[in-house]
């Protein structure tokens, strides 16, 4: 087995471009380097015939093609992007990535991806709002198996539901929706802010 390769200390800064906005982003750099980036799971959208509640959305909101326009990338620009995207006083959407400039606001993911524009997020509204006794007992019987219960903190309020006590769908969105938005490595339960 041939040895690892060793970094070399001391490059001339000529042969690497510079890629960080500022000292605090290079920073910010090394200590994503020591994280581990959670990469995307996809869902292959056009074999999930054997859910079709799952099928119908895809096709209804345009996402069959989702996974195929992404395509491959390297793991270091990703890790540049989030260090450049960090800290601004106004984020104005935008990262560099090898001396680019990356905007990565709203409505240009949505002409990229060609996914249809909504004047409002209806799930932000829903996570802002408190909802009633009906509503949580709606979620329960839409999102779960028969015969199940939501997890409760000691005060006794509502806090999570348990992946393995949902429907085959609401099981297939919530690994998809917690591996590809919620940035989270945990899956085997959703927790309520989510």
């Amino acid at each position: 087995m041939a040895p690892k390769r060793t970094r070399v200390t001391g490059s001339s800064s000529s042969s690497r471009p510079n890629r960080f906005v500022d000292n605090n982003k290079a920073e910010h750099y090394q200590l994503n380097k020591t994280k581990g980036v959670v990469q995307e799971r996809s869902i292959d959208f056009p074999t999930i015939s054997f859910l079709p509640e799952m099928q119908e959305t895809t096709e209804q909101y345009r996402w069959r093609d989702f996974n195929t326009m992404i395509g491959d990338c390297n793991i270091s620009w990703v890790e540049e992007f989030y260090a450049n995207a960090l800290g601004y006083a106004l984020d104005d959407y935008t990262s560099t990535v090898r001396g680019k400039t990356i905007s990565y606001a709203p409505d240009v993911i949505d002409d990229m991806f060609g996914f249809r524009r909504a004047d409002y997020c209806l799930a932000s509204q829903q996570r802002a709002s408190a909802h009633t006794d009906a509503e949580y007992t709606e979620m329960l019987q839409t999102l779960t198996l028969p015969g199940r219960d939501w997890r409760y903190t000691a005060s006794g309020s509502r806090s999570r539901l348990q992946i393995t006590y949902m429907t085959p769908a609401a099981k297939g969105w919530t690994k998809w929706l917690v591996r590809n938005f919620e940035s989270c490595s945990n899956e085997t339960e959703i927790i309520m802010s989510r």
